[in-house]
């Protein structure tokens, strides 16, 4: 039965209804009667059309079960390949690519945390050691006794939350620096032990290289980032984003196609150069996100002669204030074996406090020296790409500009930004940061909107500036109804599915 149908069909019922007299029993089981009747026509109207619009859509289903591609475990394998590349990764040192510049900051940031966090941060920094063929014993921390004395709670196999907090109190009251002394004892025991750290990741890397080339792991890689970008377009992808309501399909029509295409076109243009053009956006909106590390490091490039060294000599004033430290620890043995001159220990007390002070400080702005003295280097030719890539590479440093620029950022959203980044930038997608160089001046809208001009796409480079995700949201419009037109399935199918969809929800 037609809709049309349908409602003239009631409208009739309505009417006989409203003029059948109700007046007495005959005419109130007349009335029923008729209800009971036309009741049982609509039950079986009611059944066809229901298992018509079972069939039409098991129809479309199985359409749908045809157009199936398999995307299993392509997280799981470009997780594998970015790891991978990672360990190659030119711009930081093995003590950035273990993680241990964040580990180390969250230790000397301990107030931020409980005491539950700030232990397995610790237990981290071991386990980094460990990874690279280092087992800590107790002798490793001597930054002071304090340091020792809370360190061999840790290092028991056996201690547990109350051993551990009975301990810090013992010696936090004695030592209020107490954490930033093992973060920093840390940072000491790397240097001792670095050499295990590089050989670590030179043998990863040959590991790696067993049988395949760099080229190919970045070719492998860029290939899953592609059909990660293919899923996302995939019919039986926009199929689930339709159904459960996370995209209108009203948006999707063949007449809001041409609606998409004349906002933006001025003739016919291949779908590959709309996807260029929505790649191109995208790094543009990276840049302008990140534009201010950019900017930061263009500063700093103008003024790079000052950094030259700058990391080994502060290397250099490390090793001197630490083997000062050590004398005085040494001397505060002394003390405590021989001479027990309670006066002159807590003289020595205070110069530890005051030696391991100076070095957490020193640490700081070494981990800043080395990205210093890596831009100190850096010559014209370096490119935007190269600038971000330093950056994001090393977390503090990248932690720093962030909240220069962003005052209040969370940690979270910190590692977040950073994360996005660092994986933005792997892709094979990019197009104009690898070619601009870190002295160039140049309006990058301007040359997005001259190049997509000679391809039939006309957009301003203020609309490209004000407008960034506009234009990628009607560009993936355009993509959707592309999948949807190049499929087996039609528009008219899929309106019909999501129309039924509460009528057949278990079929």
């Amino acid at each position: 039965m037609h809709k049309d149908d349908f409602e003239m069909h009631t409208n009739n019922i309505k009417e006989v209804l409203s003029n059948m007299p109700v007046n007495n029993r005959k005419n109130k089981s007349k009335y029923l009667e008729y209800i009971l009747e036309q009741l049982d026509i609509f039950t079986k109207e009611r059944d066809i059309l229901y298992n018509e619009i079972v069939s039409r859509v098991k129809t479309i289903k199985a359409k749908e079960r045809n157009n199936v591609i398999s995307f299993d475990d392509i997280d799981k394998k470009i997780e594998e390949l970015r790891n991978e590349l990672l360990i190659f990764n030119q711009f930081n040192s093995p003590y950035e690519k273990i993680d241990m510049d964040r580990i180390i900051y969250e230790i000397n940031h301990y107030y931020k945390d409980n005491l539950d966090a700030l232990n397995e941060d610790i237990r981290d920094a071991i386990k980094c050691f460990q990874t690279v063929g280092v087992n800590l014993t107790i002798q490793d921390f001597c930054y002071s006794e304090y340091v020792n004395k809370y360190m061999s709670v840790i290092l028991c196999n056996d201690n547990n939350s109350k051993d551990i907090k009975k301990r810090l109190d013992d010696v936090y009251w004695k030592s209020p620096s107490v954490m930033k002394q093992i973060a920093s004892n840390f940072d000491y025991l790397y240097y001792k032990y670095e050499k295990y750290f590089v050989r670590y990741y030179q043998n990863k890397e040959k590991e790696i290289l067993l049988g395949k080339k760099y080229k190919d792991i970045c070719c492998e890689y860029c290939k899953f980032i592609r059909d990660k970008d293919i899923e996302e377009y995939d019919i039986n992808n926009v199929v689930k984003l339709i159904m459960n309501n996370s995209i209108n399909i009203k948006d999707y029509s063949e007449d809001k196609l041409k609606s998409y295409e004349d906002s933006i076109s001025s003739g016919s243009v291949d779908m590959e150069n709309y996807i260029e053009l929505y790649y191109s956006l995208l790094e543009y909106k990276v840049y302008k996100e990140y534009g201010f590390i950019i900017d930061k490091i263009k500063e700093l490039f103008q003024n790079r002669n000052q950094y030259k060294n700058q990391y080994k000599n502060i290397k250099k004033e490390i090793d001197r204030l630490e083997r000062n430290l050590f004398k005085i620890n040494k001397k505060i043995r002394f003390q405590d074996k021989y001479f027990k001159n309670q006066k002159k220990r807590e003289l020595l007390e205070l110069e530890v406090n005051k030696l391991t002070d100076s070095l957490n400080l020193k640490y700081n702005e070494l981990h800043e020296g080395y990205v210093n003295e890596k831009i100190s280097l850096f010559n014209a030719h370096v490119s935007y790409y190269d600038v971000l890539r330093l950056v994001v590479s090393n977390y503090v440093y990248f932690r720093r500009l962030v909240l220069d620029n962003q005052e209040g950022i969370s940690d979270k959203e910190i590692l977040e930004s950073r994360d996005f980044l660092s994986r933005f930038l792997l892709n094979d997608n990019l197009h104009f940061l690898p070619n601009i160089m870190i002295m160039d001046d140049v309006n990058i809208s301007q040359i997005i909107g001259d190049k997509y001009k000679l391809l039939n796409i006309n957009i301003s480079d203020e609309e490209i500036d004000s407008n960034t995700d506009g234009y990628m949201e009607i560009i993936k419009k355009i993509l959707i109804i592309n999948s949807i037109n190049t499929s087996n399935i039609t528009y008219d199918e899929l309106l019909f599915q999501w129309n039924t969809k509460d009528i057949v929800k278990d079929n």
